[in-house]
C-alpha cells in the first residue's frame, strides 16, 4: 500500500513539475498532494470495503469511496478557475489536478501501468502540446469583430 502512495505522489510531482517550471499557481506540491490523497481515499475504500465485507456486510462498495473523491477534487480544482469579461484563467490547472486525482486513484488501486501512462500522457499535454499552441495557433479576435483580427 505504501508503493502506491509513493506511486501517487511520483506521478503528481511529475505533473505538478511541469506547472512548477511555468510558474502555475498549482505546481510540484499541489498535484502530489492531489494525487496522494486520491490515493489514500481510493486505499481506504478498498480497506473499509475488506473489512465490511469480512464482517458479513456483503452489501460493501468501495467504488463509493472513488466517486466522492471525483466530487471532492472537482470542487477543489473550482477553486482555481477565475473569470473575467475578457479571459477565463485557471481551466488548465483545474483539468490538471481533475486528471491527477484520477491518476493518483489508479495507483490507489494499483494500476501502475496505466497510472504511469496517464502522467505520461499528461505532461505531454501540459509540455509539447503547449508548445504547439505557442507556435502554431493564432491570436484570438478583438472585441471589435472579425474585421479587427489580428495576424
Amino acid at each position: 500500500m505504501m508503493i502506491r502512495v509513493v506511486a501517487a505522489l511520483v506521478c503528481g510531482g511529475l505533473i505538478g513539475l511541469d506547472r512548477e517550471v511555468r510558474s502555475h499557481s498549482a505546481g510540484l506540491r499541489t498535484h502530489a498532494l492531489a494525487a496522494e490523497g486520491a490515493a489514500l481515499f481510493t486505499l481506504a475504500g478498498i480497506l473499509i470495503g475488506t473489512e465490511a465485507h469480512n464482517a458479513g456486510f456483503s452489501s460493501a462498495d468501495p467504488t463509493r469511496v472513488a466517486s466522492t473523491v471525483v466530487q471532492g477534487i472537482g470542487f477543489l480544482a473550482g477553486g482555481v478557475i477565475f473569470g473575467t469579461a475578457a479571459k477565463v484563467n485557471g481551466l488548465t490547472t483545474a483539468a490538471g489536478l481533475w486528471t491527477t486525482a484520477s491518476i493518483g486513484m489508479l495507483c490507489g488501486a494499483g494500476f501502475y501501468a496505466l497510472a504511469f501512462f496517464a502522467t505520461a500522457a499528461a505532461v505531454i499535454v501540459l509540455s509539447a502540446v503547449k508548445f504547439f499552441e505557442d507556435h502554431v495557433t493564432t491570436d484570438s479576435p478583438s472585441s471589435d469583430g472579425p474585421e479587427h483580427w489580428t495576424e
